[in-house]
C-alpha cells in the first residue's frame, strides 16, 4: 500500500491474487492505523479509505 495508491501487477513475478488479498487485510485495520510504505508519505488506514481508490472501492486490482 502507496499512500493514494497501491504497488504495481504488471512487473514480473507480481502476484496480482497476493496482492489484492493483503489489501483486503490491510483495509480491515482500524482506521487509526499509520502505514509507512516503501515508498512515500506515512498515511494511515482511515485516510486511504478516503483517498485511495483501491481501498475505497472506486479502483480494483486487474488479475492476470
Amino acid at each position: 500500500l502507496f499512500a493514494g495508491s497501491i504497488g504495481r501487477t504488471d512487473l514480473p513475478f507480481s502476484n496480482p491474487a497476493q496482492l489484492a488479498s493483503s489489501q483486503e487485510k490491510i483495509a480491515a485495520l482500524p482506521v487509526e492505523t499509520v502505514i509507512y510504505p516503501g515508498h512515500g508519505m506515512d498515511t494511515t488506514i482511515g485516510q486511504e479509505r478516503l483517498s485511495n481508490p483501491f481501498l475505497n472501492g472506486s479502483a480494483r486490482i486487474v488479475q492476470k
